[in-house]
């Protein structure tokens, strides 16, 4: 049996300037761009000649326990 890793999911504060880094800079492939709503989207990158993509994620800032 053969194993492949498909996807690896990236946890990111700033979805927008995460997807400019990887389509400017790493020259990953743009594959989906997906936002029904503000609090939902989902951006899946592959680097060229890879069949493992990145899918980056916006994680909100966790709220502070301190008052």
């Amino acid at each position: 049996m053969e194993y492949m890793l498909e996807v690896a999911i990236l946890p990111v504060s700033d979805v927008d300037r995460s997807l400019a880094f990887c389509t400017e800079r790493l020259v990953f492939d743009l594959r989906v761009d997906y936002g029904p709503s503000p609090d939902f989207r989902v951006v899946q990158l592959t680097p060229p000649g890879s069949a493992c993509s990145v899918q980056i994620e916006w994680v909100s800032p966790k709220p502070s326990l301190a008052r």
